[in-house]
């Protein structure tokens, strides 16, 4: 079926040094894809004569949580590359699944590693990074109990008219210019 993996499959790995609350972590994911019109997107391409773009209304963070602390460092890291290879081979279904999805692994008491696995499609390692902060930071607030104040997100439909009303061959002269220099 239509399972993408490979050149697309993005995967950030992050070691935190403390335990982290799954359930809390949890919902903290759900209000990242409630605030981000992007992360409740599938694209339907199947069957039709042009590929869509679909905005959900409601989707749900798939969080998996396992405590490896009683294996040792060695067997913690193997532990950990099969489970990044399982999740690059299992992919995406771009029509049907949430394209992000995130492992938690709490290593010892005060050591977690999280796997947080997207399609490039979600987004790139330059917007990963300011995802990644209001993540964190929703985390914290729900943990401490205080209120977060985010800026308010541009609707990525909004995005989407924007770039339908941009002057395609303006774009092309301009990329073409800029990379005239650069090696084939």
């Amino acid at each position: 079926r239509g399972r993408s993996t490979g050149a697309y499959f993005e995967m950030r790995s992050i070691g935190i040094r403390e335990a982290i609350d799954p359930v809390i972590l949890k919902r903290s994911f759900d209000d990242l894809i409630k605030r981000y019109d992007i992360f409740r997107t599938i694209f339907v391409y199947e069957n039709i004569k042009e590929p869509r773009q679909v905005v959900l209304q409601e989707r749900e963070a798939h969080v998996h949580y396992e405590d490896i602390s009683h294996m040792d460092r060695e067997e913690q890291d193997r532990f950990l590359e099969n489970y990044k290879t399982t999740q690059k081979q299992t992919g995406f279904d771009l029509s049907r699944d949430l394209l992000m999805r995130v492992g938690v692994f709490k290593r010892a008491d005060d050591h977690t590693t999280l796997v947080w696995s997207f399609h490039h499609i979600l987004m790139d390692g330059w917007c990963f990074s300011i995802v990644l902060r209001e993540m964190i930071g929703m985390y914290r607030s729900r943990v401490s109990g205080e209120s977060l104040r985010l800026e308010p997100v541009t609707p990525y439909r909004d995005y989407v008219r924007w770039l339908e009303r941009q002057d395609k061959e303006a774009g092309l002269r301009f990329w073409e210019s800029y990379l005239a220099d650069c090696p084939p």
